[in-house]
């Protein structure tokens, strides 16, 4: 399944280089920095969950990755930091910056 295509008039799927080249070019465009792609699987991988309790085996097909390194995410952002979570939710339901 293809989850991510590029804009172009006949859309393809990503590769890898070519996402990685187009998500920096935003992130300068936007002046974001220190955050990475790989930020964004992580945040997927706990909102998946945390939110829509998600089991290891179904995030790592949606991820691409093996079920124990879902695992270590997980123990590393979601069980360490809980309040954190729900700090980052609570603005971001108000629409607040923290």
């Amino acid at each position: 399944m293809t989850i991510l295509t590029t804009s172009r008039q006949r859309p393809t799927p990503w590769t890898g280089d070519g996402f990685r080249a187009s998500w920096d070019k935003v992130c300068v465009k936007a002046g974001v920095t220190g955050v990475t792609f790989h930020d964004l699987r992580a945040t997927f991988i706990t909102l998946a969950y945390r939110v829509h309790g998600a089991s290891f085996r179904e995030i790592s097909e949606v991820s691409g990755h093996a079920e124990r390194d879902v695992e270590r995410v997980i123990r590393q952002h979601y069980l360490a930091g809980d309040s954190v979570i729900e700090r980052i939710e609570i603005g971001n339901s108000s629409e607040t910056k923290l």
